[in-house]
């Protein structure tokens, strides 16, 4: 599952994101600065291109229309949990299904 924020930054805003592990920043017109807290460079984005984020603090300036897009994998282990539960409500069903009743149709 994929999700994104869309900003609009006022010529010299500055935000500041908190982020997570998993996110991208895609600049869709304009132009935005930003640092990264813990890397000693800053980063410059243009019109339609885009930028891996770390977890950690960014602090963005710039004007245009940004996009911050987070990928959301299901976690390994609610897919194995909902995996297991799928099948046993299916053989639950299937219990239910043989042990019923037959009605008599007249």
């Amino acid at each position: 599952m994929v999700s994104d924020t869309r900003l609009i930054l006022q010529n010299g805003a500055l935000m500041q994101l908190e982020l997570r592990k998993g996110y991208r920043i895609h600049c869709d017109e304009g132009e935005a600065w930003i640092t990264v807290t813990g890397i000693s460079r800053d980063f410059v984005l243009a019109g339609h291109e885009s930028l891996e984020l770390p977890p950690g603090r960014a602090l963005v300036e710039g004007h245009g229309t940004l996009r911050v897009i987070r990928n959301r994998p299901l976690p390994l282990l609610a897919t194995l949990w909902s995996i297991r539960q799928l099948s046993r409500l299916a053989r639950r069903l299937r219990r239910a299904h043989s042990t019923a009743p037959v009605a008599a149709l007249h």
